[in-house]
């Protein structure tokens, strides 16, 4: 009995590796990325950012995503209204000013 169950999913695996291989986007490329979400090319979902999706459902890196793709690496994995509220709240507590600061300071000291 173990056996089969052994020959059952080494077969699921080959399969599955099969598949793997030669992915087609669920949705076209450059309808993917838009403002308010971003399309997984592997399944269709959508979200805010790819990056932890990729990973943990598809076991894929940023890079190996965008190489089977085509994704320009310039192309960001996160919606664009996602980033530019990021940027703002970011903005409004002087984050910026702030890491000037601190690079200024670490300068200084060595």
């Amino acid at each position: 009995m173990f056996q089969k169950l052994m020959n059952l999913a080494g077969s699921e695996g080959e399969e599955g590796a099969g598949v793997s291989g030669e992915l087609k986007p669920a949705v076209p490329v450059n309808k993917a990325f838009g403002a308010d979400k971003v399309v997984c090319l592997v399944c269709g979902k959508g979200f805010t950012t790819l990056k932890k999706h990729i990973a943990v459902s598809h076991q894929m890196t940023p890079k190996e995503y965008r190489k089977t793709f085509g994704v320009p690496s310039k192309t960001p994995l996160v919606a664009r209204k996602y980033s530019e509220a990021k940027r703002k709240i970011a903005q409004e507590k002087g984050l910026a000013l702030k890491l000037a600061e601190g690079r200024k300071k670490k300068a200084a000291g060595k």
